[in-house]
């Protein structure tokens, strides 16, 4: 019983802190463009595919790696 407390408990605490890193990357990456931006003289076909980019990225990365987490959790979880 005191197992399942504990892993509700981790549980709800990883959700959280999860659910502020994707808010964070929401708040912050719509503004890349600007960074990017003040990289170089960019036309604005160019800022918007590099934006589109560094988002997609982020994104699909996040898709790759999760089964490799997911998998490390199985291996090495309690």
């Amino acid at each position: 019983m005191e197992a399942t407390v504990r892993l509700t408990r981790n549980f709800r605490v990883l959700w959280f802190g999860s659910l502020i890193t994707d808010l964070g990357n929401a708040m912050t990456l719509p503004f890349i463009v600007l960074y990017i931006q003040t990289l170089g003289d960019y036309t604005t076909n160019q800022l918007n595919f590099l934006g589109a980019a560094a988002f997609a990225i982020t994104y699909a990365c996040k898709a790759l790696v999760a089964p490799l987490w997911g998998r490390l959790a199985d291996q090495k979880g309690t």
